[in-house]
């Protein structure tokens, strides 16, 4: 009730939108490897705090200007969350306001109802004003292996068999199509098709020499298209030049640009190889 809200264009019906721009700071503990911030933090900004330390947040997003509470709100995917799970999973306690406007400390051992139900909530329990997160060592360089596989289920058994090795940091798998002609669609019309192509990109993490381990041991890629080193805190914003293209071509003012979801392994096995050979071939 002490909390000026203010409501803003795109809020939920009957709910409304909170300007969270006031909830900032960083404070890094380096010996217990915990970030305290507020919510209204980007990852950008929390990974430039934590890199000085030689930390990194455990899970962050690929769009690094999206704020920590939102993030958290929604659960939080990343190329790390095979070993790491969701962002969600790496806070060691927060603060909110609940809908009844009581100010709470939450942790997995204290107020657990309120722990459970704001992470993840969409907001509808509650909003972050301050998070403690638990971070991990960042090795200086991210090398990545960019593969190339004939069909997608031969990549995704790889990616399931390779998630388990522990030097493993980074993980995605991707489907791409590579354009062959028209030919007679359904209804007689001529349409595109293409043939569908995986891809994984493995990425290690080190200081200063690589792992003595062979990343592509076992695996049944067609191809090695690329190897490259960066710096890791670089390699974090890879996807700037995406979100770019996407604000240049109007794609970013859809209400959603993009969605992330979640299936069980076995389903996402059985499901990806004939989902993705439907979608359009221009994505």
């Amino acid at each position: 009730h002490d909390l000026e809200a203010e409501v803003v264009l795109g809020a939920p019906q009957g709910g409304i939108g909170v300007d969270m721009r006031a909830f900032g700071g960083i404070t890094i503990d380096p010996a217990r490897a915990i970030a305290r911030c507020g919510a209204a933090v980007s990852w950008r900004q929390l990974l430039a705090a934590t890199s000085a330390h030689g930390l990194a947040p455990a899970v962050m997003p690929f769009n690094l200007e999206l704020s920590v509470g939102g993030t958290l709100s929604a659960g939080g995917i990343g190329s790390t969350s095979h070993q790491r799970g969701f962002a969600v999973s790496s806070v060691e306690s927060f603060t909110a306001v609940t809908g009844a406007g009581e100010q709470v400390v939450a942790g997995p051992q204290d107020r657990r109802e309120v722990y459970d139900a704001v992470l993840g909530g969409l907001g509808q329990f509650g909003f972050l004003c301050e998070v403690e997160l638990r971070l991990r060592p960042l090795g200086r360089t991210t090398r990545t292996h960019c593969l190339l596989y004939d069909d997608l289920a031969t990549m995704i058994a790889d990616e399931r068999r390779i998630m388990a090795e522990p030097w493993c940091v980074h993980l995605e798998g991707f489907a791409s199509a590579a354009l062959q002609g028209v030919r007679r669609g359904p209804q007689g019309r001529r349409v595109p098709f293409a043939r569908w192509f995986g891809g994984l990109h493995v990425s290690m993490e080190f200081d200063d020499d690589a792992p003595s381990v062979d990343p592509l041991h076992g695996l049944h890629h067609r191809e090695v298209l690329h190897v490259e080193d960066s710096d890791s805190v670089e390699y974090a914003s890879r996807y700037d030049l995406r979100f770019e293209f996407m604000r240049a071509t109007g794609a970013w003012q859809q209400v959603h640009p993009w969605l992330e979801c979640t299936l069980p392994a076995d389903a996402a096995t059985a499901l990806l190889p004939e989902l993705i050979p439907t979608l359009p071939v221009f994505l």
